[in-house]
């Protein structure tokens, strides 16, 4: 069954990209003496057999990009992840069965119709018990021995995501802070403050070189999609106006790529703050 949810793709050396039921953008790498599993999706099986069973080769530690429920399914198999504090709470809101389960099994309309709906009955059920967490943050340096991999704090998506810089491959994992539909959930009372904190602190991305940037979903980023995304941004700072609505919350669409600045329709069912 955990071949049909999990699928592996080798995207670098010593860094595989694995699909959850070809959406959900899971990501394995390893250095000289530690392993790195970046993020868990939304627990539609069991992913930590799945792994140890066709990648890991050393000791590895769990790091999450934020912590929305499609992203956080797996930790309910480790005792220990990293995460940064801001995302804390949300991890403890976001964990319930029924809403991980509404996601797998409506996983056509969370995708805008990338995959079809799933099966949710290999799904791993969260019994009341969270792993310890481990703060990370601006700065920090993840260590995977004679590869490191530097953390950035990228508030937007949600107010703890995180980007991490891999300077061995050159690439980027961006979670859902670079994205074709990009929720801006962490807003303040001052969407365009919010969008301004985003701006800046993705600025690593855009004025660096890297060869690739890989997301939360699907996989790498398109250059369309960076390209878009960050247009976008920037005429909703310059022009607020321009926003369209969906519902309550402000939007805007450019080519194949989405702004929202708060929860469109499809998730008005989770918990986002």
């Amino acid at each position: 069954m955990e071949q049909n949810i999990y699928t592996i793709q080798e995207i670098g050396k010593r860094t595989w990209l694995i699909f959850e039921c070809g959406y959900d953008s899971i990501y394995y790498l390893e250095g000289d003496t530690k392993g790195l599993l970046i993020d868990t999706g939304v627990g539609a099986g069991d992913l930590r057999a799945f792994v140890e069973e066709h990648l890991v080769t050393k000791p590895y530690d769990v790091l999450l990009t934020h912590g929305h429920l499609d992203h956080i399914g797996a930790i309910l198999q480790y005792d220990r992840i990293y995460v940064n504090e801001r995302d804390h709470q949300l991890i403890r809101d976001s964990i319930d069965n029924d809403q991980r389960r509404h996601f797998i099994e409506n996983m056509e309309e969370m995708s805008e119709g990338r995959v079809p709906n799933q099966d949710s009955s290999q799904m791993r059920l969260y019994e009341g018990k969270l792993p310890e967490f481990v703060s990370i943050d601006e700065g920090d340096i993840v260590d995977l021995g004679g590869r490191t991999l530097k953390v950035h704090a990228t508030p937007g998506h949600t107010k703890g995501s995180i980007c991490l810089e891999d300077s061995e491959e050159n690439i980027a994992f961006v979670g859902d802070t670079i994205i074709y539909r990009l929720l801006m959930l962490a807003q303040t009372d001052d969407p365009m403050a919010g969008m301004q904190k985003w701006w800046d602190a993705t600025k690593f991305l855009y004025e660096g070189n890297f060869r690739a940037w890989y997301m939360g979903h699907c996989g790498i980023v398109p250059d369309y999609t960076k390209k878009e995304l960050r247009a976008i941004v920037r005429l909703l700072m310059d022009h607020p106006d321009m926003a369209e609505y969906e519902g309550s919350s402000p939007k805007y669409t450019l080519g194949q790529t989405q702004v929202y600045l708060g929860p469109p329709l499809s998730l008005q069912f989770a918990n986002v703050n």
